[in-house]
């Protein structure tokens, strides 16, 4: 019996670590304005101020990505979001994760916290970038 639970729970976890395209996309659809980018094996923080720089992106409906700089466009490719459902190792508890992917090659996780957006970049060093949303 002690094995088969363990079977179930070994089903479970691989099935729940697949990746769903996110039917709630939308969420992240807008403007957002640039707060800052904290993180790195120093935690270093940047900012509009710091940086003397204006960033925003937007993100439209019909997978479109684009990067201003200083009001200028310097990025747009596609995009595409993901939920990823796994479990905590540590207490086999289901949580679910949300990534985005630039046809560009880039990958990151983020979330949306009332108006502000985090992305994660994709290289796992704990660098993550907030956004306002203006729009």
């Amino acid at each position: 019996m002690k094995k088969l639970i363990i079977l179930l729970l070994m089903i479970v976890s691989f099935y729940g670590c697949e990746k769903n395209h996110v039917d709630g996309r939308s969420s992240i659809i807008g403007k957002w304005s640039w707060i800052n980018s904290c993180g790195g094996i120093s935690y270093n923080c940047s900012t509009p101020e710091s940086t003397n720089l204006k960033i925003n992106i937007v993100f439209t409906g019909d997978s479109i990505y684009n990067y201003y700089q200083n009001d200028t466009l310097t990025k747009s490719t596609r995009f595409h979001t993901y939920e990823f459902v796994g479990f905590e190792p540590s207490d086999n508890q289901p949580y679910a994760s949300y990534v985005i992917k630039w046809d560009s090659g880039m990958h990151g996780m983020f979330y949306i916290t009332d108006d502000i957006l985090a992305i994660s970049d994709g290289d796992y060093d704990g660098f993550t970038s907030h956004y306002k949303r203006i729009k």
